[in-house]
């Protein structure tokens, strides 16, 4: 384990959003009640009976090795260039939002096992894991739904929904003290542009005109409680 990631770990219980520096000409003014309050939620850390991780709204469920997160559609989207946004992020270009920390998100990854890496595998650098991206809710009847998130992406090329290969675990970086995707609002794009918790491995995610906003497809209804969830891909091992 790096020193990196091993420091972002021993700080998870601390770490909220960065935030960007205020000018120097114009001194920041101190944060509001409600702003400081969702500081504290997002860095809030419960071991829950059943051996779960909470940390703010990020659950990481031991048993079933994965990680969940409440989110809800973006309406009026008109651009599909971000899979999952934070308020910081482009939220007229996303089909999610999420009021997370991509920072304490990459860590959870870090603690379920997985690697970051490159978003495409080449001869320098290793490919980061895989992971699954679904989205859950529970229906009217009370019974609990789950659907691929690529349902809700139209891939122009084949004009159909994106096939389910997984999205890149490639980990964002940290510039001047800070987690560059906590600034930009990214958790995951299809868009391969800007730093962010995981990243299309399509070859062609630097276009943005390849994947497009599947209006077809019907969401979970207003009221429902949606929640993202992020399941490792088995890793595959050196020469299978």
């Amino acid at each position: 384990m790096t020193y990196r990631r091993l420091a972002i770990l021993l700080a998870l219980p601390l770490l909220a959003p960065a935030q960007e520096p205020a000018p120097k000409k114009a001194p920041a003014a101190a944060p509001s009640e409600a702003a400081q309050k969702a500081a504290r939620d997002r860095a809030r850390t419960r071991h829950l009976p059943n051996g779960d991780l909470q940390v703010g709204k990020l659950r990481l469920h031991r048993r079933e090795r994965c990680i969940s997160f409440p989110a809800e559609f973006v309406e009026n989207v008109s651009v599909l260039e971000a899979v999952i946004a934070t308020p910081e992020g482009r939220l007229h270009e996303a089909l999610l939002a999420a009021d997370v920390s991509p920072l304490q998100l990459q860590a959870m990854l870090y603690l379920l096992g997985l690697e970051n890496g490159a978003r495409i595998d080449n001869k320098s650098v290793r490919q980061g894991d895989l992971v699954d991206l679904d989205v859950e809710w529970t229906n009217a009847a009370g019974v609990k739904e789950r659907e691929p998130i690529e349902s809700w992406i139209i891939d122009s090329r084949a004009k159909a929904p994106m096939q389910r290969t997984g999205w890149v675990f490639v980990g964002s970086g940290i510039r001047d003290g800070h987690f560059l995707a906590d600034i930009e609002g990214n958790i995951c794009i299809n868009y391969s542009v800007g730093s962010t918790i995981l990243d299309t491995p399509d070859p062609a995610g630097a276009d943005d005109t390849i994947f497009e906003l599947n209006n077809r497809k019907k969401r979970p209804p207003k009221t429902a409680d949606v929640r993202v969830v992020l399941t490792p891909r088995p890793k595959v091992k050196a020469g299978e």
